[in-house]
């Protein structure tokens, strides 16, 4: 096998036959793709859809199932251990894929002798896919696969990449050397959301060579409404726990204003404006919150990424007003009030 694509898949009956068909459809054929599809203990029939479709392609699917429903960090790690290929992919069960784009990525990993290569993506709802596995607009035959190469001899060069790429933290728009993960022990942080994000700061803190294809070849699919309370704790644990690992590997002192950047604005503001905007918080959880970023970040508000409001979002610059004294109930409303003049003025 070229490459093993693996799929955490929970509950995924009424949702995967798009994913299905556009793995039987790929232009560098399914008889060299090794797909490893995790089954994390679905209640829903998700095994006999997964086995029917093993039946069609018993030398290139590979089934495992979890025991219980672990998470899909779990899943993840389980599918790279049982991976044989010497490149690992991965995508969720519900996506759509461009038939190119294991082609494509494969292609340029060969050529241009790199660690990784990512292809662009943008966000579709379910209502955009259609039954033959592609997306509503039509499936794109766009032939802008030359690709972009980004040498990172040092951590100067990684440090200027990480902050280019903020917005492309996701795993599944990219092909990895498998030995790259190994060498450098990177897995998903389990039992958290966010886990992207760990994944991926800890690989650009490691990469060398990467190769960037400015090509929308992956369509995933968002889910409608706001991040739940218990989510977006996880995302802020998951940011706290990348910190911590830098530090316990000895990189912390070189990567932490861009890792404070992230953990203030990934963890901190984005936490706090879905807990407000879905009212689902209470003043000492936010307090404990802000105590949080302030011992595991050095000299935030100092921070040249900060100050310069190198942000993603608006709200993280109204955030930062929370983050310099304890917050209390008068303080939140002053957030909230700034936060609903910039969403009225859009």
């Amino acid at each position: 096998m070229l490459l093993s694509v693996i799929i955490p898949c929970y509950n995924s009956v009424n949702c995967i036959e798009p994913l299905l068909i556009c793995l039987e459809n790929q232009t560098i054929g399914i008889e060299n793709i090794e797909i490893i599809f995790v089954d994390d203990y679905s209640v829903d029939g998700t095994r006999m859809k997964l086995k029917e479709f093993q039946q069609k392609h018993p030398q290139n699917v590979v089934i495992i199932e979890n025991d219980k429903n672990y998470g899909v960090s779990y899943s993840r790690n389980r599918g790279v251990e049982k991976s044989h290929a010497p490149y690992v992919t991965f995508a969720d069960h519900d996506d759509v894929l461009e038939r190119t784009l294991y082609e494509t990525l494969y292609g340029h990993i060969l050529k241009n002798d790199c660690e990784i290569v990512m292809c662009a993506h943008d966000y579709i709802t379910e209502e955009d896919k259609n039954t033959q596995g592609g997306i509503a607009k039509g499936v794109i035959e766009s032939q802008l696969h030359s690709g972009e190469i980004f040498e990172l001899p040092d951590h100067a060069a990684r440090k200027k990449f990480m902050l280019q790429f903020r917005n492309d933290l996701e795993c599944w728009s990219k092909l990895i050397r498998k030995s790259f993960l190994l060498e450098h022990t990177i897995v998903f942080p389990e039992g958290m959301w966010g886990e992207d994000f760990y994944w991926w700061s800890l690989i650009e803190m490691n990469l060398n060579s990467l190769c960037w294809i400015p090509c929308v070849l992956y369509h995933h699919v968002r889910k409608d409404g706001l991040p739940a309370s218990k989510e977006m704790q996880n995302w802020m644990m998951a940011q706290l726990l990348l910190n911590q690992e830098a530090k316990r590997r000895g990189v912390y002192q070189e990567f932490s204003e861009i890792l404070d950047l992230e953990l203030y604005e990934v963890g901190f503001a984005s936490t706090l404006y879905y807990w407000i905007l879905g009212n689902n918080f209470s003043v000492q959880e936010l307090e404990e919150l802000r105590q949080a970023v302030i011992k595991e970040t050095t000299d935030i508000f100092h921070n040249p990424y900060i100050c310069g409001k190198n942000f993603r979002y608006r709200y993280s610059e109204y955030a930062l007003e929370l983050l310099k004294e304890e917050i209390t109930a008068s303080s939140i409303r002053d957030f909230l009030k700034s936060i609903i003049t910039v969403l009225t003025a859009r």
